[in-house]
C-alpha cells in the first residue's frame, strides 16, 4: 500500500497531478477537508487538530 501525499501552494496543480496519479494507479483521492470532517464526525482521539500561533 501507497500513500502519496501532495502539497503546496494554492494554484499549483496539486489536485491535477493527483487525479493523474489516480489515474495511473489503482488509486483513490481524497480531500483533506473530507479526511478532516470525518475524523471529527467520528471523534478520532487528536481530531479536532489543534494549530499553535507563535
Amino acid at each position: 500500500m501507497v500513500l502519496a501525499v501532495f502539497a503546496g501552494l494554492p494554484g499549483v496543480g496539486k489536485s491535477t497531478l493527483a487525479a493523474a496519479v489516480a489515474a495511473e494507479l489503482p488509486a483513490a483521492v481524497l480531500a483533506v477537508d473530507t479526511v478532516d470532517f470525518t475524523l471529527q464526525r467520528y471523534g478520532i482521539p487528536g481530531w479536532p487538530r489543534t494549530r499553535s500561533r507563535r
